[in-house]
């Protein structure tokens, strides 16, 4: 995540708050929607895809 924000910010410090801010919300919804621990890395990826059509 990290890389690939770095390769479209020219800051790399903004690129790593970037992804980590991307990675956070992700997590956030992730972990309110899995109800099992194997869930989890389910809907970390979905919403890491849904994060990225926010506007």
């Amino acid at each position: 995540m990290t890389a690939a924000c770095t390769a479209v910010w020219e800051d790399p410090f903004e690129a790593a708050l970037a992804a980590t801010t991307w990675m956070a919300l992700a997590g956030e919804r992730a972990a309110s929607r899995a109800t099992r621990p194997g869930d989890f890395r389910m809907h970390l990826l979905d919403a890491l895809d849904e994060i990225g059509d926010l506007p």
